[in-house]
C-alpha cells in the first residue's frame, strides 16, 4: 500500500510538471479593443435566435515538440484544445 502511495505521488508530480513546463517558456500576447469579456457572452435572445459575442483578451504562444519537430501551440483561458490527430493545436469553442 505504501509503495502504491509513493507511485501515485510521483505520477501526480509528473503530471503537474508536464502541464506547467510549456507555460514557462510561453509568450503572452495581449489583444486590445476587445468587444467584451473573455469568452462567449449572450448579447441578445429572442424567438428568431440568439446573438453571441466571442472575445479573446490574451493568449499564450508556446513551443511544443511533436515527433522531434518544434511547433507553436496557442492556448487561452476558458478554451480547450479539441483537435483530431494530425490537426493543428489551436483553441476551439463548442
Amino acid at each position: 500500500m505504501k509503495q502504491f502511495f509513493i507511485i501515485s505521488i510521483k505520477a501526480i508530480v509528473m503530471l503537474v510538471l508536464v502541464a506547467v513546463t510549456p507555460q514557462l517558456n510561453a509568450q503572452k500576447v495581449a489583444l486590445e479593443n476587445n468587444w467584451g469579456k473573455q469568452g462567449a457572452t449572450l448579447l441578445e435572445q429572442n424567438s428568431q435566435g440568439v446573438t453571441l459575442n466571442f472575445s479573446v483578451q490574451d493568449y499564450l504562444l508556446s513551443e511544443t515538440s511533436v515527433e522531434r519537430e518544434v511547433m507553436n501551440t496557442i492556448t487561452t483561458n476558458g478554451v480547450l484544445l479539441q483537435n483530431s490527430e494530425g490537426a493543428p493545436n489551436v483553441p476551439g469553442f463548442s
